[in-house]
């Protein structure tokens, strides 16, 4: 009779480690949903590899926030161009950016892209969240 009582006490307790804690964190019997957003299909990160020379113009003025070509990327999945104004694969910070979708390879060494004063974007780190760079290696 000790044996069953000690027995049904450590599946109520069992039960009351599993149960209490999901009830204080106002979790109700729901799944944990992973907190990664795929960005790029099925992916986390889009895949930048470089992809020549980029501008970025202004669409209301016409006008090129550059002077000269900058740096572009474009995902190696999904076909995301992206130029950003400095080169944060040798630590600089991306400074003005934008991105564009063809949805397909780039088939120049030059891309413009056309965008909104509100579609242009500003980083301060050499990095972009949802995005990783790398080069071309060449043989």
């Amino acid at each position: 009779m000790k044996k069953l009582g000690a027995f049904l006490l450590s599946v109520v307790l069992c039960f009351g480690l599993l149960i209490i804690p999901s009830a204080a964190l106002g979790v109700e019997n729901e799944l944990i949903q992973p907190q990664v957003v795929p960005q790029c299909g099925h992916y986390a990160t889009h895949d930048m590899l470089s992809a020549g020379w980029g501008n970025i113009f202004n669409k209301g003025t016409g006008t090129s926030l550059f002077s000269g070509w900058r740096s572009c990327f474009q995902c190696t999945r999904c076909y995301l161009v992206l130029v950003c104004e400095n080169e944060p694969l040798n630590g600089y910070p991306c400074g003005l950016w934008a991105t564009w979708q063809p949805n397909e390879r780039l088939t120049s060494t030059y891309t413009t892209i056309l965008k909104n004063p509100n579609e242009i974007y500003y980083e301060s780190s050499d990095r972009i969240y949802d995005v990783t760079f790398r080069y071309h290696q060449y043989n």
